[in-house]
């Protein structure tokens, strides 16, 4: 009975300790995963982003410029009141008096400024949205940026198994050279080439587990520290058409929507220096709230400005000049950026579409050199070939293997590479 009591109490343990560990298991990390770790982590999209709440800050002040200014106001004039016995009635009295003491709520509006506070209502306006737009981009990089070097982990990891499937499969071929040379079916040679294939297998294992470890370094720099696996679960469609990628709109793009709106700046800009030919209209009221002498009972008072320029120059001329210039410019810029993106596009779309298809030639491949292999090592068994011969097919299978795993991830990082090209939704 206590021997079965015990049994049973170490069972539990045994599973508590089993659950455990399972428990302390990192989930995989997928590329989704990366890409919003990257967005916390990032410097360069919190600079945009903080962009975006100066511009909000500056849209306030361009607004403060269209609504009145209201302020009270309270004043106490001094002055020297020996001449005050000279002053003639309460005029005189109220002028030349020592103290003179106001209170009053003052109200400003501009009536009219040649539209100009509306135009640099709309310029501030248009700079948010060119850095929300700004803001979308620098994700849009910061994410071909961390799919690259998710892949190229993946990749490396997968190098590092098929080296070391390699090595053990060298081992198991040693083995069975050194058991032939023994029973004097096998020459000292096909020992010494199998130790040597063995010798390149194992330095090149090594070689990979460094580009592995720098390569997890380089996605920790984007993503923070991590200790889980890493799970590709992106998808890839097996025939996109050109067309779907293509730029057909200015909204796919957020460097073009940014472009577009830095031109449309440059344009709200010109009108507003255009806006300096045609006169300034403001309205100022006062309401007071004390006075002294004989203004002491009139509450209220306004004033009209009509302000009209004549000559300053040639200032405001040299500012057209200049904002026409600034506008040219800016929309030379746009048409550079949509010339380029296409061109991006296109070069992305081929890229991705001859990774395509050198995938499936090197899977077909692969295919092939595994049952090269399996007749090749037949063969050796039944002595109709020798042992370097072997060791070469088996080395031209490991070749095509790596080369295979390479083009099949890099064809998906060109197909992620495109999708942020055209402006496509990321994942």
């Amino acid at each position: 009975m206590i021997k079965r009591t015990f049994a049973i109490i170490l069972f539990l343990v045994a599973c508590n300790m089993k659950g455990s560990t399972f428990a302390q298991t990192p989930s995989p990390i997928t590329l989704r995963n990366c890409f919003e770790k990257a967005l916390e982590v990032s410097e360069r999209v919190a600079i945009q982003e903080s962009q975006i709440r100066a511009a909000e800050a500056k849209y306030g002040q361009a607004l403060a410029a269209i609504l009145p200014n209201v302020h009270f106001i309270a004043t106490e004039f001094l002055q020297d009141d020996s001449a005050q016995q000279l002053g003639a009635g309460q005029i005189g009295t109220t002028l030349t008096r020592f103290s003179t003491p106001t209170a009053k709520l003052n109200a400003k509006q501009p009536l009219f400024n040649g539209l100009r506070e509306y135009y640099a209502l709309s310029v501030v306006h248009s700079q948010k949205r060119q850095n929300k737009a700004e803001w979308e981009n620098a994700k849009r990089k910061l994410f071909v940026d961390v799919a690259n070097a998710f892949y190229t982990v993946i990749q490396l990891e997968k190098d590092l198994e098929l080296a070391k499937a390699i090595t053990k499969t060298l081992k198991r071929r040693l083995k069975e050279s050194i058991t032939r040379m023994d029973l004097g079916k096998a020459r000292a040679s096909e020992k010494m080439n199998t130790e040597s294939e063995l010798a390149i297998a194992e330095a090149a294992a090594s070689e990979t587990e460094g580009g592995l470890a720098a390569a997890k370094e380089v996605l920790a720099f984007f993503i923070g520290p991590y200790n889980a696996p890493l799970l590709d679960d992106v998808e890839i469609p097996s025939a996109p058409k050109e067309e779907d990628f293509v730029l057909k709109s200015d909204e796919n793009r957020p460097d073009i929507v940014a472009a577009k709106e830095a031109a449309f700046s440059s344009r709200q800009k010109l009108k507003i220096e255009k806006g300096a030919f045609f006169p300034t209209i403001n309205a100022e009221a006062n309401y007071y709230a004390y006075r002294v002498g004989f203004q002491k009972d009139i509450k209220w008072d306004a004033l009209f400005t009509l302000d009209f320029s004549i000559f300053e120059g040639g200032k405001t001329r040299a500012k057209i000049q200049e904002a026409k210039i600034l506008l040219k410019q800016a929309e030379l810029e746009l048409d550079e950026k949509r010339r380029n993106a296409n061109l991006e596009i296109k070069k992305a779309y081929e890229a991705f579409t001859h990774g395509q298809k050198q995938s499936e030639a090197f899977k077909i491949a692969e295919t092939k050199g595994e049952e090269n292999y399996r007749v090749s090592l037949k063969d050796y068994q039944l002595g109709l070939i020798n042992n370097l011969e072997l060791l070469e097919v088996l080395r031209s299978l490991q070749n095509v293997r790596r080369t295979y795993n390479r083009v099949w991830l890099q064809t998906k990082m060109d197909y992620l590479n495109l999708k942020a090209k055209a402006g496509k939704p990321l994942l």
